[in-house]
């Protein structure tokens, strides 16, 4: 089994304004693999927010299914946290 990651930044000083642009590239991910009969899983997709601050939240929506925010994932073989410290996680 393959597992495959689609990462999609938004850079800006406005968290609405990120927000709004990563809701907008989920809405097109979804139209385009409902188009081609492919399926996403919202439980199986993630958010991640860089930067000091640890208490900005993250609402994004797949499917009427709210995309879970965390505060770091292995992405590559890597582990990358909101700081980008890339200190060894478990």
């Amino acid at each position: 089994m393959t597992s495959s990651l689609i990462v999609s930044i938004a850079v800006d000083d406005d968290l609405t304004s990120i927000i709004s642009d990563l809701q907008m590239a989920v809405d097109e991910l979804v139209d385009w693999s409902d188009k081609w009969g492919m399926v996403l899983s919202a439980s199986k997709t993630k958010v991640m927010l860089f930067g000091k601050s640890k208490d900005e939240v993250i609402e994004l929506w797949m499917h009427d299914e709210k995309i879970e925010q965390v505060s770091k994932i292995k992405y590559l073989g890597v582990w990358l946290d909101q700081l980008l410290n890339f200190s060894k996680s478990s």
